[in-house]
């Protein structure tokens, strides 16, 4: 019996890279909310 993963594998629209508009702290500054590449 394997116990579930804590955390589900995030899809790529949902990853905090640089294209999230929920986490514009990595390397995309706060004035570019909408970068959708």
């Amino acid at each position: 019996m394997v116990p579930p993963a804590a955390e589900p594998p995030l899809p790529p629209s949902c990853k905090p890279n640089r294209d999230s508009p929920t986490h514009p702290s990595s390397s995309t500054p706060s004035n570019t909310p909408q970068m959708q590449s």
